[in-house]
């Protein structure tokens, strides 16, 4: 009887796990299917239309939703808000950029994006003959040089600066931000000299090429100005001064050079010629 029962126990032992074995394997499979489902479902699925986009304006809405992959569906659980917006600044034009999934289905992107003040030409490289090679980038009012500018781009319409040697990106800042109070310090006047380009070097520090009326071209080396915008207003000022009066008696110089060498704002016109009206 002994050997029995403990036959019965070991048969009914094994069957239980049999058993218990069935049922977890059963649940294992549907339990998988069914988080699959629901992890698959529409309730969690974002498309292109659940996608909020804020703060965008030169680049559209769908540009934006490509450049995050949000462009067609997407599982809210695969979303990865850090390398959303990673992907969102890879354009020049994004400056900042803020996602958020919201449950089960949604999504904020809010952007910010550079605004553009100035054109820039620099050096960036030398050719095989050790010849400068430049490119041209936007900048904005803060002086950051943000993207490489492109035709049909705008930027026709910037102020446009030359920087004639390799400066570092620290000073490039507020050799941008001077050069665009000097644009503003030009655009009242533009009936007199219509500011056509600035170009900065590290010795004879800022020149601009204006155009006269009768499409006439002259040459202005302003110096350096070291951030000093008083200086710059009153040069302006004399410039301006020179200029009207030398139109009042025909004259046109195509060369101003305030004198490096004297503390008095000592203005130099040459290549003077009498003009026609």
């Amino acid at each position: 009887m002994k050997r029995l029962a403990r036959i019965a126990t070991a048969l009914f032992f094994a069957l239980f796990v049999w058993v218990a074995v069935g049922v977890f394997s059963a649940l294992f499979v549907y339990g998988g299917r069914l988080s699959f489902a629901i992890y698959d479902s529409e309730f969690f699925a974002v498309t292109p239309e659940k996608v909020e986009v804020t703060g965008a304006a030169r680049l559209s809405r769908e540009e934006i939703l490509l450049l995050a992959g949000l462009d067609r569906r997407v599982r809210w659980f695969d979303l990865d808000e850090h390398r959303i917006g990673l992907f969102i600044r890879s354009n020049g034009w994004i400056k900042e950029c803020a996602v958020s999934a919201r449950f089960p289905d949604r999504v904020h992107i809010a952007v910010t994006e550079y605004q553009p003040a100035i054109v820039v030409n620099r050096p960036e490289a030398s050719g095989e003959r050790g010849e400068r090679l430049y490119s041209i980038w936007f900048a904005d009012a803060e002086g950051a040089v943000f993207k490489k500018a492109f035709p049909c781009e705008g930027r026709e319409a910037l102020p446009l600066l030359f920087i004639e040697d390799e400066v570092d990106a620290g000073r490039t800042r507020g050799v941008i931000r001077q050069a665009l109070s000097v644009a503003e310090e030009w655009r009242p006047r533009a009936d007199i000299c219509r500011l056509r380009s600035i170009a900065y070097d590290v010795f004879d520090g800022f020149s601009l090429e204006c155009e006269f009326p009768g499409r006439r071209i002259a040459r202005v080396v302003i110096g350096d100005l070291a951030g000093d915008d008083t200086l710059l207003r009153r040069r302006g000022r004399i410039f301006f001064e020179s200029a009207e009066k030398l139109r009042e008696r025909s004259l046109f110089a195509a060369e101003y050079l305030f004198d490096p060498h004297r503390e008095d704002d000592a203005l130099v016109a040459g290549r003077i010629v009498h003009y026609v009206p």
